[in-house]
């Protein structure tokens, strides 16, 4: 019963994620037929479409748009603040949420509601996080929030960071990961 219950349920996972991926698709389809588009919306549904081939393990396809997306932005003046917050260091890329040229500002530890960890760590051009340090915690003797933090990072796909249109390998990235991120692992997190 549990196993027939569990394969449903996978079954119904994936179906969801290939409706996610042709509804990003035809997103970006749109987006780039459209001649009143802006190059920021066509770049977002580029990166959204990106990020969605990240997460589902391929990143050829991945890079691929977020080149294209790279390239709109880079044509554009205009654009050079979305293109500086879309690619301009690694993005953690959440499951199920799509990348808004907005994204969040750093925030001081001491602006943090505890528990928090902040962490130090390198992101391949593959986005994968590598030497995963802690360098400040609200919680010294929580061994339990430090590590939850490493392994939300540990499992986490990044966005790379990209320079000339091309994705690149980052050192010392920093990723705030606070409160019910620590307790339950759900996502909430800020650079």
């Amino acid at each position: 019963y549990f196993v027939s219950k569990q394969q449903t349920k996978d079954i119904k996972i994936v179906e969801q994620m290939h409706r996610v991926r042709l509804l990003l698709t035809r997103i970006a389809e749109i987006s780039a037929l459209n001649p009143a588009a802006k190059p920021a919306d066509r770049a977002a549904a580029l990166v959204n479409l990106g990020d969605w081939y990240f997460i589902n393990n391929k990143p050829g396809t991945a890079v691929e748009n977020y080149k294209q997306a790279y390239q709109l932005l880079a044509a554009n003046e205009s654009d050079r603040v979305v293109l500086k917050k879309l690619f301009d260091k690694p993005v953690r890329i959440p499951v199920m949420t799509t990348a808004l040229p907005g994204a969040v500002d750093d925030i001081p530890s001491d602006a943090v509601t505890p528990p928090y960890v902040r962490l130090s760590f390198d992101v391949s051009k593959d986005g994968r996080a590598k030497n995963i340090e802690v360098i400040a915690e609200s919680e010294p003797t929580s061994i339990r929030a430090r590590k939850t933090a490493k392994q939300l990072i540990q499992s986490s796909i990044f966005r790379p960071q990209m320079r000339e249109g091309e994705p690149v390998a980052t050192q010392a990235t920093e990723l705030l990961l606070s409160g019910a991120v620590l307790q339950n692992g759900a996502v909430q997190d800020s650079y």
